[in-house]
Parts: C-alpha cells; sequence; structure tokens
C-alpha cells in the first residue's frame, strides 16, 4: 500500500474538493461571486416551478437558466490567472443576458426579474480594474434587460415604451458610481495603511539593529553604563552595570528597584539617601563628574566613581546651523496639544539627494555633498537623536530637496493631558 502524502506542515493533504479550494484561488474569487446571482436565480427557478410552472417550458426562460449554468461552472473551470487581467468580466457581462433571457420568459408572470441586474453592477463596479468601464456596462446591461421587451414585441415601436422604465439604468448608474467609489476609498486607505505599516516595520528593525549595535558597543567598555529617563526607569544598562546592579542588590532579590539597592557613602556604611542617589540626580537632570559611593553588603563591597550627563536632543538645531550657508535662516517652531509636543527644525542649507535620505539615520554616514565640502563630524549625531526620540516612544520624520533644504519634525507624546497651546513662532538662529 502507498504511503500517504503530506505537505511539508505534517498534516495530511486535503483531497477532492477541498484540495481544489484551497490550490485555487482566482478561480475561487471569480466562483464566489457568481454564487449570489446563482443562489437569486434558483430561488426564482423554485417560484417558477411551484406557481408558473409553464415558465419553465419557455425557451427564454430555459436559456436563462442553462446560461447561467454554464457561466458557473465557466467560473470554477477556466484558469483565469492564465488569461489577461480582467478577463472574468465576461462573466457579469454575459450575467445581464441571464437576467434579460429570465425577465423577457417570464414576462406576465414574474415581476421585477431586473433587479437580478444589480449582481452583475455591484461586481463589475467593485472589481476596481475600471470604474468608467463599469458604469458604461451597468448601463448599456441594464438598459438592454428593461428595453428588450419593447424591442422584441410584434407591433411598431412607441418611445412611450422606452422612456418608462428608464429610472432602472439610472438607479444602476447610480448604483455603480457609489460602490466604485467607495471601492476606490477603501483601496486608497489600505494601500495608504501598507505603506505605513511597511514603513513602521522597516523603523522597528533599524531601532533594533540600532539597539543591537549600541549594546555590542557598551558592552565591551569596561565601566557600567547605565541610561535613565526622566522617571527614572533604566532604559539601558550594559552588561558592566548590570553586575554593579546585582553586586548592590540585597539577598533575595533578584532585580531590586533603585530605592532597595545598598548604596553608601564613602565611610562605607552611611546610606546614600534615594533623592542623593546618582540614579535618581541623573533622573533630575543633573550632571556631576566623579561621585564617589560603595556598593554592595558589608564584606563584598565594591567602591564605584559615578558620572552622569544629561543628554539633549540639540542634534538636530546644530546640524541645521552646520549644514546652512552663512547668512541663511534656520526657523525652530514647537506646539503642545493633548496628544504631546512638536517641533520641527527647518533650514535652507544643501539638503539631502533621495539616494541619502533612507540612510540618514544610519550609524556613521554621511552623505557625500557633506564629505566633498569637509564639514566636520562622523555621522552619529541623527542616529543619536532617533534613539533619543525612541526612547520617549516618540516619531521622528523629515522632509528635503537638495539645495533647498532640510526639515526634521519630532513628535513626542504628552506624559499626561496638557491643554492645547498655539504654535509657538519659535526661535531663529542663523547659519555659519
Amino acid at each position: 500500500m502507498p504511503a500517504s502524502i503530506r505537505p511539508a506542515s505534517g498534516r495530511p493533504a486535503p483531497a477532492g474538493a477541498g484540495r481544489w479550494w484551497r490550490s485555487n484561488a482566482p478561480r475561487r474569487q471569480v466562483l464566489l461571486g457568481q454564487l449570489p446571482l446563482a443562489a437569486a436565480v434558483a430561488t426564482v427557478a423554485a417560484a417558477a416551478a411551484l406557481f408558473h410552472p409553464d415558465r419553465l417550458a419557455n425557451p427564454f426562460f430555459a436559456g436563462g437558466l442553462v446560461l447561467l449554468a454554464l457561466l458557473t461552472l465557466a467560473c470554477a473551470a477556466v484558469p483565469w490567472h492564465r488569461l489577461p487581467a480582467g478577463s472574468w468580466w465576461i462573466i457579469p457581462v454575459l450575467d445581464f443576458a441571464v437576467v434579460g433571457l429570465l425577465r423577457q420568459g417570464s414576462f406576465g408572470a414574474l415581476s421585477g426579474l431586473y433587479l437580478l441586474a444589480v449582481f452583475p453592477v455591484f461586481r463589475l463596479a467593485w472589481s476596481g480594474l475600471n470604474a468608467v468601464a463599469a458604469c458604461l456596462v451597468s448601463v448599456a446591461g441594464t438598459a438592454a434587460i428593461v428595453w428588450l421587451p419593447a424591442l422584441t414585441t410584434p407591433g411598431p415601436l412607441v418611445p412611450a415604451d422606452l422612456a418608462a422604465p428608464v429610472v432602472v439604468p439610472v438607479v444602476m448608474l447610480a448604483l455603480a458610481v457609489t460602490a466604485a467609489v467607495v471601492r476606490g476609498s477603501l483601496t486608497a486607505r489600505n494601500t495608504a495603511l501598507a505603506a505605513r505599516d511597511r514603513e513602521l516595520r522597516q523603523l522597528l528593525a533599524e531601532s533594533r539593529k540600532h539597539a543591537r549595535l549600541l549594546d555590542a558597543v557598551l558592552d565591551t567598555v569596561s565601566v557600567g553604563v547605565v541610561a535613565v529617563d526622566a522617571g527614572g526607569r533604566r532604559t539601558l544598562m550594559n552588561s558592566q552595570q548590570r553586575l554593579y546592579h546585582r553586586l548592590a542588590a540585597p539577598a533575595g532579590d533578584a532585580d531590586p528597584d533603585e530605592a532597595r539597592l545598598l548604596v553608601f557613602e564613602a565611610d562605607r556604611r552611611t546610606p546614600v539617601p534615594v533623592p542623593e542617589r546618582p540614579v535618581s540626580r541623573a533622573a533630575r537632570g543633573e550632571s556631576f563628574p566623579d561621585r564617589l559611593v560603595w556598593l554592595g553588603p558589608e564584606g563584598r563591597q565594591r567602591a564605584v566613581c559615578v558620572t552622569a550627563r544629561a543628554m539633549k536632543a540639540d542634534n538636530l538645531l546644530s546640524n541645521a546651523i552646520k549644514y546652512s550657508p552663512a547668512g541663511t535662516e534656520i526657523v525652530v517652531t514647537a506646539r503642545m496639544d493633548p496628544a504631546g509636543a512638536t517641533f520641527t527644525v527647518r533650514d535652507h542649507g544643501i539638503g539631502i539627494t533621495a539616494e541619502d535620505q533612507a540612510k540618514v539615520f544610519s550609524r556613521f554616514f554621511r552623505t557625500r555633498d557633506v564629505r566633498q565640502a569637509a564639514i566636520p563630524g562622523v555621522g552619529l549625531g541623527l542616529a543619536i537623536t532617533k534613539s533619543i526620540v525612541d526612547a520617549h516612544d516618540g516619531y521622528i520624520s523629515f522632509e528635503s530637496r537638495p539645495g533647498r533644504g532640510t526639515a526634521f519634525t519630532v513628535q513626542l507624546p504628552a506624559a499626561e493631558p496638557a491643554r492645547a497651546a498655539p504654535a509657538v513662532p519659535g526661535l531663529r538662529a542663523h547659519g555659519g
């Protein structure tokens, strides 16, 4: 007996209809679009069989049922993915013929069958392929359906017979336009969301790359490094600092907060008050050099000298001045609203080329124009600025045109709801 075939996932391979359903997405989509009309016509056929069985023998009515069955089979059988895009439009276009034949064959027995044209009209308009063509085909198909009886009735053609049902094509046109507009809006919105999602994923990947690089660099130094935010929470700690942290931890406390750490004055006995500890002072924005403290319990204490320096994101302003010709203007604007703070630094300097814009936040990257102009720098400023903004859950973006200047915008979320304030015309500095 041959062994059963299993896909890579290890689950049994779907058989029969299930396998076809999973492996034929284009055919499945075309078939699903046809099923609503098929279900509606099946209901009409059942009603005709119950109340007007003679209609089933009418060649027009029977022809409509046969054509619908053939079209439904074609939806599942034709390899649409191998045909030119939009080839499946032949199905809803011929659906108008189905509706026309059914209406002609049931005339005088089943009323309102022209409303079945809603299905191909909506299907064409919602396809998103060509809104104008969809509207034109919808009007033409619906007009043919409602005017077919007048055109095929023996006797002279009376204009009033053509004018009476004209409201139906108009309504179908309105439906087609509405569906096309809604579909276009949804498509534009989904495209924008997808682009935003790709941008966020790229930024996340870049942030993680920067974080790994920063950790690797900091772990190579023999001094402890810790970064804290305004609330005293640790945002960065290298391996040496983690050793100090474990040394200062009380017995049985694997990860104590700052208040529980064993930190002593130079006499090795007097505990340093929490507000006066180096981390607390750094959180308040203080800068100080060589603060001597002892860490750990008696008998295992170790002396460390602590230096703190507040980091400020002034690199955007210094860059604007550095890369702008003498006499040009740099404009800084800021505003506050309930969501947070936003500020923009705009210069009229050399700008950034489209090729270089994707790399401006990369460490050690400097544009070709900057290198040719021999402007001092190592290419770390913007990477550090972005790291600071990221640490505050903010967002930094920019727009630039070569030879026209650059504008960097930073958005920082509010720690708590704040009163809205008007834009601040702000600070102006001169380049050069």
